[in-house]
C-alpha cells in the first residue's frame, strides 16, 4: 500500500492518494451500492484526518477518484 498526504496551500486544497496492489482488503470496485465515500486517516500520534466524497469523478473496475465536498 502507498499512502501519500499532500498539504494544501489554502483550506480545502489538501490531497490524499492511496494506491493498493495485490490482495489488500478493500471493497471491490466499482462502488455500486453507494457512490459516496468517507475516508479517514489516523496518524501515528493519534490525529485523525477525514473527508466526505458524495460523488465521484471515476468509479469503475480500475479506480475510484473523487473530490471532497
Amino acid at each position: 500500500m502507498k499512502l501519500q498526504l499532500t498539504q494544501g496551500l489554502s483550506a480545502g486544497k489538501s490531497k490524499v492518494q492511496v494506491k493498493l496492489k495485490g490482495s489488500q482488503t478493500v471493497p471491490p470496485l466499482p462502488l455500486a451500492v453507494h457512490p459516496g465515500l468517507v475516508a479517514q486517516v489516523r496518524s501515528s500520534d493519534g490525529q485523525c484526518y477525514g473527508a466526505v466524497f458524495s460523488t465521484s469523478v471515476q468509479n469503475d473496475g480500475h479506480a475510484f477518484k473523487a473530490r471532497s465536498d
